[in-house]
């Protein structure tokens, strides 16, 4: 019971995360799933999927006026169109082992390797990805942030993560936008995706999952509005940066928990 507790409190934790800095926290989402309530990766994905969702919906609510949804669209498309293919097709047909390796250790190595990403964007001065829109003229610009959309809504409907750390730097480098409208932009991208994975999942959904997921998702918003509040008042680049190195001493924690499990 303590254990699970703690995992409430890291829920909200998590919540306050994405309060706080906008994207690059909900990448917790699916390690506390694991550890702390004990739910298979691709049980916690799927979980994972409602709980970033609604967490996002939240922070598309409050920024709901800033939220630039044409210029989204080449983006939001090919990422779309990788969670319909992950949660409809990739999901059913992973095979329990391949090449001698289990899937889910599989999983749980893309899984390590996109927190160590996450965390170290989010430590990495965000000023350092503005730049002028001249990329946008460069050949096969479209074809790479179609790519790079895809790629997005695949890790999402695999994994439930979010993907900001992912989705704003593409949105800064390859669609113009600054940094502030990124978020937004950020946060919507992530709803919508969770939105069709929901609703890919719908018939393996149960009352069970209804009730689990309640107390998860209160957690996090929980946290989701405390971390709102807070951010009008603190110093949202040295959290950043302290939230990075967290997700990266996660990260490594797991890789030694599953070294030594091996």
């Amino acid at each position: 019971i303590m254990f699970m507790l703690a995992g409430y409190l890291a829920l909200v934790l998590m919540g306050v995360t994405l309060g706080l800095i906008g994207a690059g926290g909900s990448i917790l989402t699916l390690p506390i799933l694991m550890y702390f309530m004990g739910c298979p990766i691709l049980l916690a994905g799927r979980y994972a999927l409602v709980i970033v969702g609604v967490s996002a919906t939240v922070g598309v609510w409050r920024y709901r006026h800033f939220i630039d949804l044409q210029r989204c669209l080449p983006f939001l498309f090919p990422s779309l169109l990788g969670v319909f293919l992950a949660r409809y097709w990739l999901l059913p047909h992973l095979p329990l082992q391949f090449a001698g390796v289990s899937t889910d250790t599989l999983l749980l190595q893309v899984l390590l390797v996109l927190m160590v990403l996450a965390g170290l964007a989010m430590m990495r001065d965000q000023s350092a990805c503005m730049t002028t829109h001249s990329r946008l003229a460069a050949p096969y610009a479209w074809m790479l942030l179609a790519v790079a959309g895809l790629f997005l809504g695949l890790l999402m409907g695999v994994l439930g993560v979010g993907g900001g750390f992912l989705i704003i730097p593409t949105l800064v480098l390859r669609l113009g936008f600054t940094m502030t409208d990124a978020i937004p932009a950020s946060l919507f991208i992530i709803m919508v995706n969770a939105a069709l994975g929901i609703a890919v999942d719908f018939s393996l959904w149960s009352g069970a999952d209804g009730l689990l997921l309640l107390g998860y998702v209160l957690s996090a918003m929980l946290g989701m509005l405390i971390g709102l509040t807070v951010s009008r008042f603190v110093q949202v680049r040295q959290l950043r940066r302290f939230f990075g190195f967290l997700i990266c001493c996660v990260a490594a924690v797991m890789g030694m928990h599953a070294w030594l499990v091996v």
